[in-house]
């Protein structure tokens, strides 16, 4: 039986574009971190879910169905 795969990208220098892409299709769930979604959606990919404090976040227009999970303190 498979083990699922989860990728999370975060926020800072981001892998080479092959990298990334080659890890976001082995993963069974795609999470970004903040400005990691700015990444992803840079590169086309839609993540399956944003978490975080959103301080670096901002949802631009087309991605008015991302599913956003806000992390308080």
């Amino acid at each position: 039986m498979k083990e699922p795969k989860a990728l999370i990208l975060c926020n800072g220098e981001p892998p080479d574009k092959a990298l990334l892409h080659y890890f976001w299709q082995q993963a069974d769930l795609r999470i970004c971190a903040d400005g990691g979604a700015h990444t992803a959606l840079r590169h086309g990919l839609t993540p399956d879910v944003i978490i975080g404090d959103l301080d670096s976040f901002e949802k631009p227009p087309q991605f008015q169905n991302l599913n956003i999970m806000p992390v308080v303190n």
